[in-house]
């Protein structure tokens, strides 16, 4: 072999090799300083869930409305210390409270019940629940429960025509923001006055009456489509009215430049992460990003790319990921949030119950002592 051609072979292996270590390097640096900033932010601002359950749907004025509760932490280290008294609120469709009732929380439940006065109209209600720590982050975060109370000697408002009309359009953008030129997903809901699914159909189309394509509800008044602007001109969604008025709604804006992110689960094993981008640099002037995914405060995966690539693809490993919502973020290397994503973490697993006793055979008043083991899909278990 050419000597100077093995001297290059050996300096460049050096260079890849302290290039690499650098990166390797610099990324437990970044991930070491992410873990520390959700530890502390989990820790100085915790939050709380509330998940309400009520006995049915359907109620006559009159009648209690049993309730329970489940809270659960993003740091359990704050059961049953950051809030002990949930509010619940029946509300009517004129949004006026009608009644409150104050629950104790103990272990992470509270339970009890809501008496209907009797002479309450027949009307579209809500249950609102909520704690004081819950005020300080917004109604967002409050947990809803519809209902209907129907009361046959009293106003009938369940079906007020102007009310049932009021279509209600949301479009939300899959990583946050629609970029010129760049496929992104858009997710979408429709509801009446009440709150209640509508089934819609419409078409998109920008204000210089470019049509991009349509698109309808399911059931459940929900659904979701593909588009990629063709220019920044403003988007809108169309739904022809049965009055023969049209329903305008303005989607989010374009923007000329950004980063679009995309997630998609595969299977049970993995997320596929892809992230395309039309930038010269990110917004601090970053030439370098960082894709990290958390949850409950704990990152689960960090990975680094930079601005060369205008579309990378990733996967990102569930194993190990506690069921529930999974935070994906693209952060410079500066620290600066470019995009995130939420997705759902679904193990669909099964709980085995095994049951056994000290004895097969017991005297009449005996004692028995039963035994139960539970163990999850992951083999951990649990003896009561």
């Amino acid at each position: 072999m050419n000597p100077f051609l093995k001297i290059s072979l050996v300096l460049y292996w050096i260079l890849w090799m302290a290039a690499t270590a650098q990166a390797q390097d610099k990324t437990t640096e970044f991930t070491t300083k992410v873990a520390e900033l959700l530890k502390d932010y989990y820790n100085f601002y915790p939050t709380e869930k509330i998940h309400l359950t009520t006995d049915k749907q359907y109620y006559v004025a009159g009648d209690k409305i049993w309730l329970q509760a489940f809270v659960t932490y993003d740091n359990p280290v704050w059961t049953d210390s950051l809030s002990r008294v949930l509010y619940v609120e029946l509300i009517d469709s004129q949004k006026q409270i009608v009644q409150t009732v104050l629950l104790y929380i103990q272990t992470n439940a509270a339970k009890g019940f809501l008496q209907l006065p009797a002479d309450l109209s027949s009307d579209h209600y809500h249950l609102r629940a909520y704690t004081s720590w819950l005020r300080n982050i917004g109604e967002f975060a409050f947990a809803r429960i519809p209902l209907i109370v129907i009361n046959p000697d009293a106003p009938n408002l369940l079906e007020d025509e102007e009310t049932r009309s009021a279509l209600q359009l949301s479009f939300f953008t899959e990583g946050g923001q629609l970029v010129k030129n760049i496929p992104s997903k858009i997710a979408f809901s429709a509801v009446d006055g009440y709150g209640r699914p509508s089934v819609v159909k419409g078409f998109i189309q920008d204000v210089n009456g470019t049509k991009y394509g349509d698109f309808q509800t399911n059931e459940q008044g929900l659904g979701a489509f593909k588009i990629m602007p063709l220019s920044e001109a403003a988007l809108q969604a169309i739904v022809p009215m049965p009055d023969g008025t049209q329903k305008v709604v303005e989607l989010p804006k374009v923007k000329s430049e950004g980063l679009v992110l995309s997630a998609t689960h595969l299977g049970k094993d993995s997320i596929r992460l892809q992230i395309q981008h039309n930038l010269n640099s990110l917004s601090d002037g970053s030439q370098n990003y960082f894709i990290i995914a958390q949850a409950q405060g704990k990152v689960y995966f960090i990975g680094a790319s930079t601005l060369e690539s205008k579309k990378i693809t990733t996967f990102i490993p569930k194993r190990g990921m506690p069921e529930g919502i999974l935070h994906l973020m693209i952060l410079s290397e500066k620290g600066k949030l470019e995009a995130e994503r939420l997705v759902y973490i679904s193990k669909k697993s099964t709980l085995n119950i095994g049951l056994s006793n000290s004895a097969t055979v017991y005297q009449p008043r005996e004692s028995i002592t039963l035994q139960i083991e539970t163990s999850d899909p992951e083999d951990r278990k649990s003896t009561r």
